[in-house]
Order: C-alpha cells, then structure tokens, then sequence
C-alpha cells in the first residue's frame, strides 16, 4: 500500500534509511536477548508491567537517534564515542532521569552490549558493539544521499502545556528534574511550524480531523506557551485549561503542523491510550492506523484491550472497505516474564497472541461480576 506520502521524495532531498526491520539488544538493562522482526507500518506491543515494553520503546529511540546523530555528525565512520553515547543516552532515558547516578560508561561496555538495527534501504545493518564499535553490512551509494530521519517518543504523559517551562528549566539546572524523554519531546512540540504546503497531505488531513475533536488549533501565545486557537468569534483557550485528553491530541497536532512528524520517520508512543475516554481511545486507534497511511512506522505499547481490538477493527474495516483489499501492515508483540527473562510473543493479528494480559483481566472480571451476581 503505497501513498503519496511514501513515494521518492525529490532529487535533492535525502533518502530515509527506511522502516527499522529488526533489532537486536544484548545483556542491557532487563534484555538478555532480544531479537525481534517488526512490521514497516503498525507495531502493537503488549505485557504486564515490568516486562520490558517501555525499555524496548526507549532503548530502540536511543538507538535511532544515536544513528541520526553520529551519521550527521561524522558520516565518514563512526567511533568509540558513537557507542559510549547509544549506551548514556538508552541509560539516561530508561531511568527517566537527566543523568544516571553513578554511572560508568566503562564498566557498562565490559559487559558486552550490542545493539543492532536493521533497516529497509539495502538491508543496511548498523551495528554498535564494544569490539567493532559500528559496522555497515554493506557500502552504502552516497549518491543516493541516504540519511536517516530523527525519531519521536512521546510519553505516556502530554507536554503541550509545559514545554517552555520544562526546555527552558533544563536547560539552565544541570538536573532539573526531567528526564531526557520529557526534555526530548518538549524540544520537537516548540520547533516553530512549516509553510502549509510544506505539511505532507495526509497529515494534513489527519491534523484537520483532530483538530476538530479538540475544537481548536494549538499555537505559541505569550512567553512560548501554547493556547488552544478555538476560531474566530471565540477567545483562545490556554493549554492548561484544555482537559488532558484533549492536550494530547493537540500535542500529536502541534507535532504535524511543525513537521516534528513527518513521512518517512519512526515514531515510538507509550500508553497512548492514557487519559482518553473509550471514545477518543478508537478515535487513537484512527489516528495510529492514519499516520500509517502517510508513511510513519509506528511503535506503540498499551494495556488497553479496547485499544487493541479498536485498532485490529480499523484494520479489517480497511481491508473490507478497500478495493484492492490491501491490509495495513501491522505485527502485535506480547511481552512476559518467564524464569526472569524477558519472553516475546508475536503475530500477524491479535487473534495469533496466545497470551493478552489485559483480556485475561477482562474475563477474570467478568468472572467475578457473575459469581457476586449469582449471589443476589
């Protein structure tokens, strides 16, 4: 299924190195082993607390950002600081602090840390390991200018409302109370926003639809702090009077208009579902199967079984209503603990997951529910 969106961008613009296909993580944090395929477009990911699904979404950012910032930097090669930075920066991001405590870079890279990334573009494998510290599976054609695109990790929590505060805060204390996700996210909701034609289609339509939801537009008011813009004849509404859902609505709206979001990148989102009522929790899984269709790679972990079977719903409706009866590309991943190690189970729809936490709740309430109504 090809958009608009996803077809080759202008001569002079760089080629994206593609959809992240597969990574690799050993012996950090509670990943003995992972090595796990993933779907070009939607990837639902699953499991009871504690089982990795927030380390994974934080590590695999670190990694792509690392990538973007190194083959930015120093696109002749990489070099050991390209290694010592993925590790500070996954460390610093799964602690959700500014800076480890007692942190020893040293000490982290004896322990044989690999992280590997496979990506769409001449199956390029990028790799960082304490002994070869990078290596490139193949030579990438420099004339096609490959360049990787920054990825996006939006929290469980929305920022719109302090994004001033928090970038302005960090960047005067040294620790200022706010993790590198928050400071990461903040940083992309205040870049100022793109030339309307400069906004690729389908995002701009997805933008306008949420943008109706909301009843309004963010927009930098006074002092870099956001107002929700309700129109003409009405008075704009500041960010912190919004309810909260509908402040992480405007925030995915802020990151369209201001091109943090765009085509080609990789978006990693924890808990989307998070203050947002059932029905604006399948309007999220319209919206996660929509930036689909305009050429994200999405990442997302939730405990809502509503938001999983909505989002399995969108699909199949898709496929129906389709006339080519294409279906987007999606991959669900469970998440569990066995014998202490981090256990992943996959498959092409919910239905191929032996193991859903959050149906096992469900049940086990519905369970309860008639015992207790039995004995009326």
């Amino acid at each position: 299924m090809v958009t608009d969106a996803q077809q080759a961008p202008d001569a002079d613009e760089p080629t994206p190195l593609g959809p992240l296909r597969r990574v690799t993580i050993d012996n950090f944090m509670v990943f003995e082993r992972f090595d796990e395929s993933f779907s070009p477009g939607l990837n639902v990911i699953i499991g009871t607390n504690g089982t990795g699904k927030s380390v994974f979404l934080r590590t695999a950012y670190a990694m792509l950002y690392a990538i973007w910032k190194e083959w930015r930097n120093q696109p002749e090669g990489w070099t050991r600081s390209s290694l010592l930075f993925l590790i500070y920066y996954a460390n610093c991001l799964c602690i959700e602090k500014s800076e480890p405590d007692f942190f020893d870079l040293r000490k982290e890279v004896s322990r044989n840390i690999l992280f590997s990334a496979v990506f769409n573009i001449a199956e390029t494998v990028i790799e960082f390991n304490p002994e070869e510290l990078l290596n490139l599976s193949k030579e990438i054609d420099t004339t096609t200018h490959v360049l990787p695109t920054i990825p996006l990790l939006i929290p469980s929590h929305e920022l719109i409302s302090s994004a001033s505060t928090v970038v302005g805060l960090a960047r005067k204390y040294k620790d200022a109370g706010f993790s590198k996700v928050d400071v990461d996210l903040a940083t992309a909701v205040l870049v100022p926003e793109l030339r309307e034609e400069n906004i690729a289609l389908p995002l701009r339509d997805l933008r306008e639809k949420l943008a109706r939801t909301i009843g309004g537009t963010p927009r930098k008011g006074s002092g870099e702090r956001f107002v929700l813009s309700q129109g003409a004849g009405s008075s704009d509404l500041l960010m912190v009077l919004v309810a909260e859902g509908h402040r992480k609505l405007a925030q995915l709206v802020q990151l369209i208009q201001n091109g943090s979001l765009t085509p080609g990148m990789t978006l990693f989102w924890d808990e989307p579902e998070t203050n947002l009522n059932p029905a604006l929790q399948r309007l999220m899984a319209v919206t996660l199967v929509d930036l689909v269709g305009a050429g994200v790679q999405v990442f997302v972990a939730t405990h809502s079984f509503f938001l999983m079977k909505e989002i399995s719903l969108e699909i199949l409706r898709r496929k129906l209503d389709s006339d080519t009866a294409e279906e987007v590309p999606c991959r669900y991943f469970s998440f569990s603990l066995e014998d202490g190690k981090v256990a992943v189970e996959r498959g092409d729809s919910l239905e191929d997951l032996q193991t859903i936490t959050a149906l096992d709740a469900a049940i086990d309430q519905e369970d309860r529910a008639q015992e207790l109504y039995s004995r009326l």
